[in-house]
């Protein structure tokens, strides 16, 4: 599965702004992203880790990129065995993708779910 595209905003109601970090590999607009060394992120690749927040857009190994964190509403990839309902909490999940059926950390709960599996959801990070 590759990840979606998103063509709209990342940010739909910032409560925050977003933080600069280098990018480790490619990262693209609205994927879950993951600490991995010093300000360095790189996308999510399984269900077991910890997402800290969303690209804003797209990076390539290298390259700063801005990721929305807690205390924001975003748009971002939601994936997994089910849409998630209003109100789940989603975490990591493969590919960049935000899901239900992550063992890690929570990151976020979802304000409006996707109408496709994978597909565009917004979700609070927390």
């Amino acid at each position: 599965m590759a990840f979606i595209t998103i063509d709209d905003d990342i940010g739909i109601q910032l409560g925050t702004f977003a933080f600069s970090f280098k990018a480790s590999g490619s990262i693209e607009k609205g994927q879950a992203v993951r600490l991995v060394d010093d300000n360095t992120v790189a996308a999510t690749s399984a269900g077991n880790q910890d997402a800290i927040g969303i690209a804003d857009y797209d990076a390539s190994d290298g390259e700063m990129v801005a990721i929305y964190c807690a205390g924001n509403i975003v748009r971002c990839g939601i994936s997994g065995s089910s849409i998630p309902s209003v109100g789940a909490t989603v975490g990591a999940y493969k590919e960049g993708y935000l899901s239900g059926d992550s063992t890690g950390r929570n990151c976020g709960i979802v304000v409006e779910a996707p109408s496709s599996n994978p597909g565009v959801g917004k979700v609070l990070l927390i």
